[in-house]
């Protein structure tokens, strides 16, 4: 059974003409049994990064090299620069009982917008039980 304990929705904008994206989190809890503290995380990924890889000694690449190794769900870091994230806190409560979050990012020049994804989670800071989680692609 898919039993629901924190509900996410977001909605994100990328603009081209600035590299500027703006995100929009809904968090409610619908587990009053969730006691400890809750944080939401908001990840920059890379979608696919062509890099080299190394292997372990003996394999079919020259010096054990493969210098057009894909390497998938590449980590850029945090929106926000918290590796953590935030307290779902009374900062963040309206009246409803829902928690919301607004951010504003630059996306680097480096970076493909087509090739990046962001995910958006809340972990149980205490246990790190993950309680649910968004992919949105930036295209």
């Amino acid at each position: 059974a898919n039993d629901l304990k924190v509900n996410l929705q977001e909605e994100a904008n990328y603009f081209s003409s600035t590299d500027g994206l703006f995100v929009h989190v809904e968090a409610e809890v619908l587990d009053a049994a969730l006691t400890n503290e809750l944080r939401l995380v908001v990840q920059l990924h890379e979608d696919s990064l062509v890099s080299p890889q190394k292997y372990p000694g003996g394999s079919s690449y020259p010096n054990d090299i493969n210098v057009n190794y894909i390497h998938r769900d590449v980590l850029v870091g945090t929106i926000d620069g918290r590796a953590f994230g935030q307290a779902l806190d009374t900062d963040h409560l309206d009246a409803n009982g829902k928690y919301y979050f607004n951010y504003s990012y630059e996306l680097p020049d480096q970076y493909d917008p087509t090739n990046m994804h962001l995910l958006i989670y809340v972990r149980d800071h205490v246990t790190e039980e993950v309680y649910h989680v968004i992919k949105k692609t930036l295209d």
